[in-house]
């Protein structure tokens, strides 16, 4: 019974991460900061090199996000807090406030559609700040 129990719960785990690779990887197909958004969110649109740098920042996001789920077969605070942290340092000081902001409302939004709740993103923020 207990052997069922734990091939149960493996499966569980391997099937949520399947889930969340995929989505993941559906993720990546969207054409994040396009012309459309910007109006939508009443900014200025910046140059090609800055929009270029936040597309990147996001597929680095991402592709970070899969090596997580890859490697580990879930996310973590603490890796998603290191993930984020190393982007920032590389990417951040290329862009100005609204543009972080952005990027970081993306990175709340990739973490709701891969089933992170507003707790979790809550949790996941206040250590994140606490750490620092």
């Amino acid at each position: 019974m207990f052997l069922e129990i734990l091939t149960y719960l493996q499966g569980i785990k391997c099937l949520d991460k399947m889930i969340v690779m995929e989505k993941l990887l559906e993720l990546k197909k969207k054409e994040y900061f396009s012309l459309e958004e910007w109006e939508i969110r009443g900014l200025q649109i910046s140059n090609d090199a800055v929009i270029q740098k936040m597309r990147l920042l996001t597929e680095n996001y991402l592709d970070g996000l899969l090596g997580l789920v890859n490697k580990s077969g879930k996310l973590s605070n603490s890796n998603i807090n290191k993930l984020i942290s190393a982007l920032e340092d590389k990417f951040f000081p290329h862009l100005d406030t609204e543009e972080r902001e952005w990027c970081s409302d993306i990175f709340t939004e990739i973490l709701e559609e891969i089933g992170f709740d507003q707790l979790n993103i809550i949790e996941l923020i206040n250590q994140r700040y606490n750490d620092s």
